[in-house]
């Protein structure tokens, strides 16, 4: 799962140093008209180019053949559950999965506030222009963001492999504690340098969780339900970690700190209430999820 998020921080890495470059490009020649779209300012045509590219990749997936799966893995010989049966599963198992989904959601919160705004953030409060703040910002994605997420699926192996069933979300509760502080702190900073001090750490930290919230719906589900319920999961995180990550700061910024579009104290609450409640939340399910782990292990090596 580390190997495989990793997608997640090398594309946005590049895609916050690519994308800050075809702004400055594109502002160089003001506002254009296309076909059928219409008059389009340079900031959603960056939008554009950037996407092109991915739309070309995507057709690659008509390649991708399904692989071969293990008895165990398909649920062989059984029906597939109904959602019924999974949503029923979910409510049984309620305080590991509510564990699960929340604290990863508010994670989110966090993390897609600062994808989204630490750019304007940077332009706005401390003169950055938009080639400067992605490259700075993407590099960090790119560098730090890909370490952390490789920390992360190594460090819950080794705790998995010294016999704590709970690894996966464990790992959630000390990376939700470790970017607490410099999270908090990054976009108050009164220098751009400072910021990116502070905000290195808290993106390792951050990207520390991603893959072991991944592996943790996994090893929390039995094999024949995983797919639902990585695709629920998926959704906590978009209706929550996305859809209110980026809303969280510039409505805080209006509603709370006067709208002043300075973002520094808005991101500030935004990152104190995402990690702090993800680190309370994982928390609260550790035994739960160690327990249910411990039984889906036992129902694979009887089946």
């Amino acid at each position: 799962m580390s190997i495989y998020m990793l997608g997640i921080t090398v594309g946005s890495g590049l895609a916050l140093i690519i994308g800050g470059s075809v702004v400055a490009l594109i502002a160089q020649g003001g506002t254009s008209v296309l076909p059928v779209i219409g008059t389009v300012e340079p900031w959603q045509a960056t939008f554009l180019v950037v996407a092109a590219p991915g739309i070309m990749i995507a057709l690659l997936v008509l390649l991708v053949r399904e692989p071969s799966r293990s008895h165990q893995a398909n649920g062989q010989g059984r029906a597939a559950p109904g959602m019924g049966a999974v949503l029923r599963n979910l409510w049984h198992n309620r305080r590991a999965f509510l564990a699960i989904h929340f604290s990863s959601a508010l994670f989110g919160v966090y993390g897609n506030g600062f994808a989204g705004w630490y750019p304007s953030l940077l332009m706005r409060s401390h003169g950055l222009t938009p080639a400067q703040a992605g490259a700075e910002l993407g590099l960090a994605y790119l560098v730090v963001g890909s370490l952390g997420t490789i920390f992360g699926g190594r460090w819950s192996e080794r705790l998995a492999l010294a016999g704590n069933s709970d690894a996966n979300l464990r790992v959630v509760v000390y990376a939700a504690g470790a970017a607490l502080v410099p999270a908090t702190l990054a976009p108050l900073m009164p220098s751009p340098l400072l910021v990116l001090v502070l905000f290195c750490p808290a993106c390792f930290a951050f990207f520390t969780y991603f893959s072991c919230g991944t592996a943790a719906i996994q090893l929390a589900s039995p094999p024949e339900m995983r797919g639902t319920n990585s695709a629920l999961f998926l959704l906590t995180n978009s209706l929550v970690g996305l859809s209110l990550g980026m809303l969280a700061a510039p409505m805080a910024d209006r509603y709370l700190f006067g709208g002043t579009g300075k973002l520094g104290p808005a991101l500030a609450l935004v990152a104190a209430l995402g990690c702090g409640g993800a680190l309370l939340i994982a928390r609260s399910g550790l035994s739960a999820y160690g327990a249910l782990v411990e039984r889906n292990k036992a129902a694979i090596v009887r089946a």
